[in-house]
């Protein structure tokens, strides 16, 4: 079994919700003794709940990755039927029957019936939350042109509540350039612009070695002490070479969920904290013009620079790309280095990713037993 299969499987064992006590501990032992399809039988069979979605999805994966196709769909269509589940549980309908009828409808196997009821039910004023889950289930489903119409719907609404398209990459099992493929296929759905397909194409794998390379050379030669529970990747604008980037940087405090400003502690930040990201500058080189205007330049650099950003996506790539790559890349990181080094003699070591002057997300948690995703956006309880 690679590695790659065993992170999957224990991904799922961490996702997954169980009656019975020991789960981890019996997964571990089937996947030291090679037996994954085994351990898959085990997790499907042993979880509870509609609604585990990144458990099946982990699942799918495994099963994937070792030759078995048809229980890879099968457990990728109940990740579907999840994300659907999503969107009947948030949804507000006219008629209260709405939801239970498309739970039946659901576990009847009439899925597109499920979705037209639950289309046509929801109300005028309905938040975002419920059409984002409406699309990504849609294309959970292979149902491409509901899901555009959802997204279209999505774009349209108060962005209220509800996972964002950057968490539900970054939460998923996608590899790096996958997540961020289904990221710039969101946002080019909404605003076709050809600099879509240069993001596209950027080297996503060179630049994970460099990370890998970096934080694993700080974790070397700065190992953060126990105390330090939570550590921030954060995104900022630095000047380089005379012109503005964009990039990220690591720095920790000791981790406390009723606290929101625990991350205003410093307790560690490193000499080399700089990731010197060339995804994240090839990112922001692409999104803006090659000059920059500030509030002391002259007028006529002030107009030029808003005639040159007519032609680009600006913010739309700057923040919807480096927020999802930030966060893909903190994933990646937590499941490649090795644990010992990662974790130290920390009990864990809470994930978090995000603009230190905006947005964050909580990308989860690497423990003793492994990295879990943390089911909620904003802390890990």
């Amino acid at each position: 079994m690679d590695r790659n299969t065993e992170t999957a499987i224990t991904m799922a064992a961490a996702e997954g919700r169980f009656a019975e006590s020991g789960v981890a501990d019996h997964v571990r032992e089937l996947i030291a003794r090679d037996e994954g399809e085994k351990a898959l039988t085990f997790l499907a069979d042993a979880v509870e709940g509609d609604r585990a979605g990144l458990f099946w999805l982990h699942l799918s994966a495994a099963a994937k990755a070792l030759g078995l196709p048809q229980r890879s769909e099968s457990y990728r269509r109940r990740y579907a039927a999840a994300d659907l589940a999503d969107a009947i549980a948030s949804g507000r309908f006219a008629d209260a029957a709405t939801a239970s009828r498309a739970r039946r409808l659901l576990d009847e196997g009439a899925v597109e019936q499920a979705f037209d009821l639950l289309e046509a039910s929801a109300d005028a004023d309905q938040d975002s939350g419920f059409w984002i889950s409406m699309e990504m289930a849609a294309r959970s489903y292979g149902l491409a042109e509901r899901a555009t119409r959802y997204l279209y719907r999505y774009a349209g609404t108060p962005k209220k509540s509800g996972p964002s398209p950057e968490e539900h990459a970054i939460k998923s099992t996608s590899s790096v350039r996958e997540g961020m493929g289904r990221v710039i296929d969101f946002y080019a759905e909404s605003q076709p612009h050809p600099d879509w397909g240069r993001l596209r194409a950027l080297d996503f794998e060179d630049d994970l070695q460099h990370l890998r390379q970096w934080f694993e050379s700080v974790l070397m030669s700065e190992p953060p002490g126990p105390e330090i529970t939570g550590l921030w990747f954060g995104l900022v604008n630095p000047y380089r070479g005379g012109r503005p980037t964009a990039d990220m940087y690591v720095r920790g405090s000791t981790y406390d969920y009723k606290d929101e400003d625990w991350d205003l502690r410093t307790g560690w930040h490193p000499a080399a904290s700089d990731a010197r990201s060339r995804v994240l500058d090839a990112i922001y080189r692409i999104a803006y013009p090659p000059f920059d205007a500030t509030g002391d330049s002259s007028p006529e650099v002030k107009e030029a620079y808003r005639e040159a950003m007519k032609g680009l996506l600006g913010n739309t790539a700057e923040y919807s790309l480096g927020f999802a790559y930030a966060g893909l890349v903190v994933r990646w990181l937590a499941s490649e280095i090795q644990r010992d080094l990662f974790l130290g003699d920390a009990s864990e070591r809470v994930l978090f990713t995000g603009f230190d002057d905006g947005d964050w997300l909580c990308v989860g948690a690497l423990r003793p037993d492994g990295f879990v995703l943390s089911e909620e956006s904003e802390r890990m309880t």
